[in-house]
């Protein structure tokens, strides 16, 4: 995508010539068709899955079969403060460097200004090949609210090269970014700590393994129930034994014939006869099959 927008914008077409687009192919392939090949033979329909589900159906359809993850959705644009947030400190410190000059700047020059800082630092005619490799990706991802925070870490290495052009340009001192830059592994380091801790009670592993381990056999096919409002990374875990409908009422939902429910426990406000709770936490609540009163 960055090279295309870069060979587009700039009418660079004759250096399209200039890419190894059949030793570069032969290469991609043999780094990525083992890789391909062993997760199918684990999981025989993978293939149809990844390349239709998870790089098509993703961007036309909001049930589009997620079943690696929660479906992931955040509101429109979330790919853009994604970005923002791996990008810091480096973006704020931009974002100052740049309204300060032009600040100290004549109306004039200012459009001349930021025109130059989307150029290539070299000529200053080609719009920059590293301003377009995070800008079009970020743009990319912002058409579709489902994805991870860690599809834009790819960003982050255009990024760096274009933003320390500029700052190196505006003569920023080494020092304020070499200080910057032990305060973000740090910051960073805080903040990985402690979001396993706290996702730890949420995901789906923990309970279906408990279900798993209190059974002790394989599961039978649709013998457990998931009452929840996302598609949830229990598809995976527990394959065809999970049942889930998102817009199913909690009341009907315990009329199916399920060996285990599964509810988020803030939603579960029901006294139920001849059930047992056989799992609870802050997060999700186990039962066994009863009747609602």
């Amino acid at each position: 995508l960055p090279v295309f927008l870069w060979t587009l914008l700039n009418i660079q077409w004759k250096t399209l010539k200039n890419h190894a687009w059949f030793t570069g192919s032969i290469l991609f392939l043999i780094i990525t068709t083992p890789w391909f090949y062993m997760v199918s033979k684990v999981h025989p329909d993978f293939l149809r899955y990844f390349f239709i589900n998870e790089n098509f159906k993703r961007f036309i359809s909001s049930e589009y079969g997620d079943r690696y993850g929660t479906g992931h959705e955040y509101t429109d644009g979330m790919a853009a403060l994604f970005f923002s947030g791996g990008a810091q400190p480096w973006l704020l410190l931009l974002g100052v460097v740049i309204v300060y000059k032009l600040w100290n700047l004549k109306k004039n020059k200012r459009i001349i200004y930021l025109l130059q800082l989307f150029t290539n630092n070299a000529t200053k005619k080609n719009i920059s090949y590293f301003f377009l490799g995070f800008a079009s990706i970020v743009i990319f991802w912002c058409a579709t609210n489902r994805l991870h925070f860690y599809y834009l870490i790819t960003v982050i290495p255009p990024f760096a090269v274009w933003c320390s052009e500029i700052l190196n340009k505006e003569k920023i001192p080494f020092k304020l970014i070499y200080y910057l830059s032990i305060l973000s592994i740090v910051v960073y380091a805080i903040i990985y700590a402690i979001i396993p801790f706290a996702a730890k009670k949420k995901i789906t592993k923990n309970i279906i393994t408990f279900i798993k381990t209190k059974e002790g056999i394989p599961l039978k096919s649709h013998s457990i129930y998931l009452f929840s409002n996302k598609h949830s990374s229990a598809y995976y875990y527990a394959n065809d034994a999970l049942i889930l409908h998102k817009e199913e009422s909690i009341k009907n939902a315990l009329k199916r014939n399920a060996d285990y429910y599964i509810f988020k426990t803030k939603n579960f406000k029901f006294t139920l006869k001849n059930t047992k709770i056989i799992y609870k936490d802050k997060a999700w609540t186990i039962l066994k099959k009863g009747k609602i009163q």
